[in-house]
Order: structure tokens, then sequence, then C-alpha cells
């Protein structure tokens, strides 16, 4: 049987990365567009930081950045 508190919470992420990764993929992010997902940002790493996440920071190259 499923836990519907962790379905949310997967659900929730999900999304967040969703919304955060789509137009990067895809070669179309503008500066606005990532500085407008840097709440989203925060709010995830926020939420695994509280369920016992850390985030390390590291580069990376997104497509269609140069």
């Amino acid at each position: 049987m499923a836990d519907p508190t962790l379905c949310k919470a997967v659900e929730t992420v999900s999304g967040r990365f969703t919304s955060l990764t789509d137009k990067p993929q895809s070669g179309t992010a503008m500066p606005a567009d990532l500085a407008a997902g840097k709440p989203s940002r925060d709010n995830l790493q926020r939420d695994a930081t509280k369920g016992g996440y850390q985030f390390k920071e590291q580069n990376v190259t997104i497509p269609g950045t140069g």
C-alpha cells in the first residue's frame, strides 16, 4: 500500500524538477527564466534539507547556453 504523504511529496518534487528543467533542456532558457526558477530551487533545497538530504553545488553545462 502506498503512503499518501510520500506520494504527495514525490509528486511535488517531480513537478518542481519539471518546471526547473524544461526550458534549459530545450535550449530556450533565458536569464529571466533561470532567475524566476530560483524560488522553486530554494524551496526544493529547503524541503530536501528538512528531509535529511543535503545539496552539493556542482557546475554543469546546460544545452543551449553556449
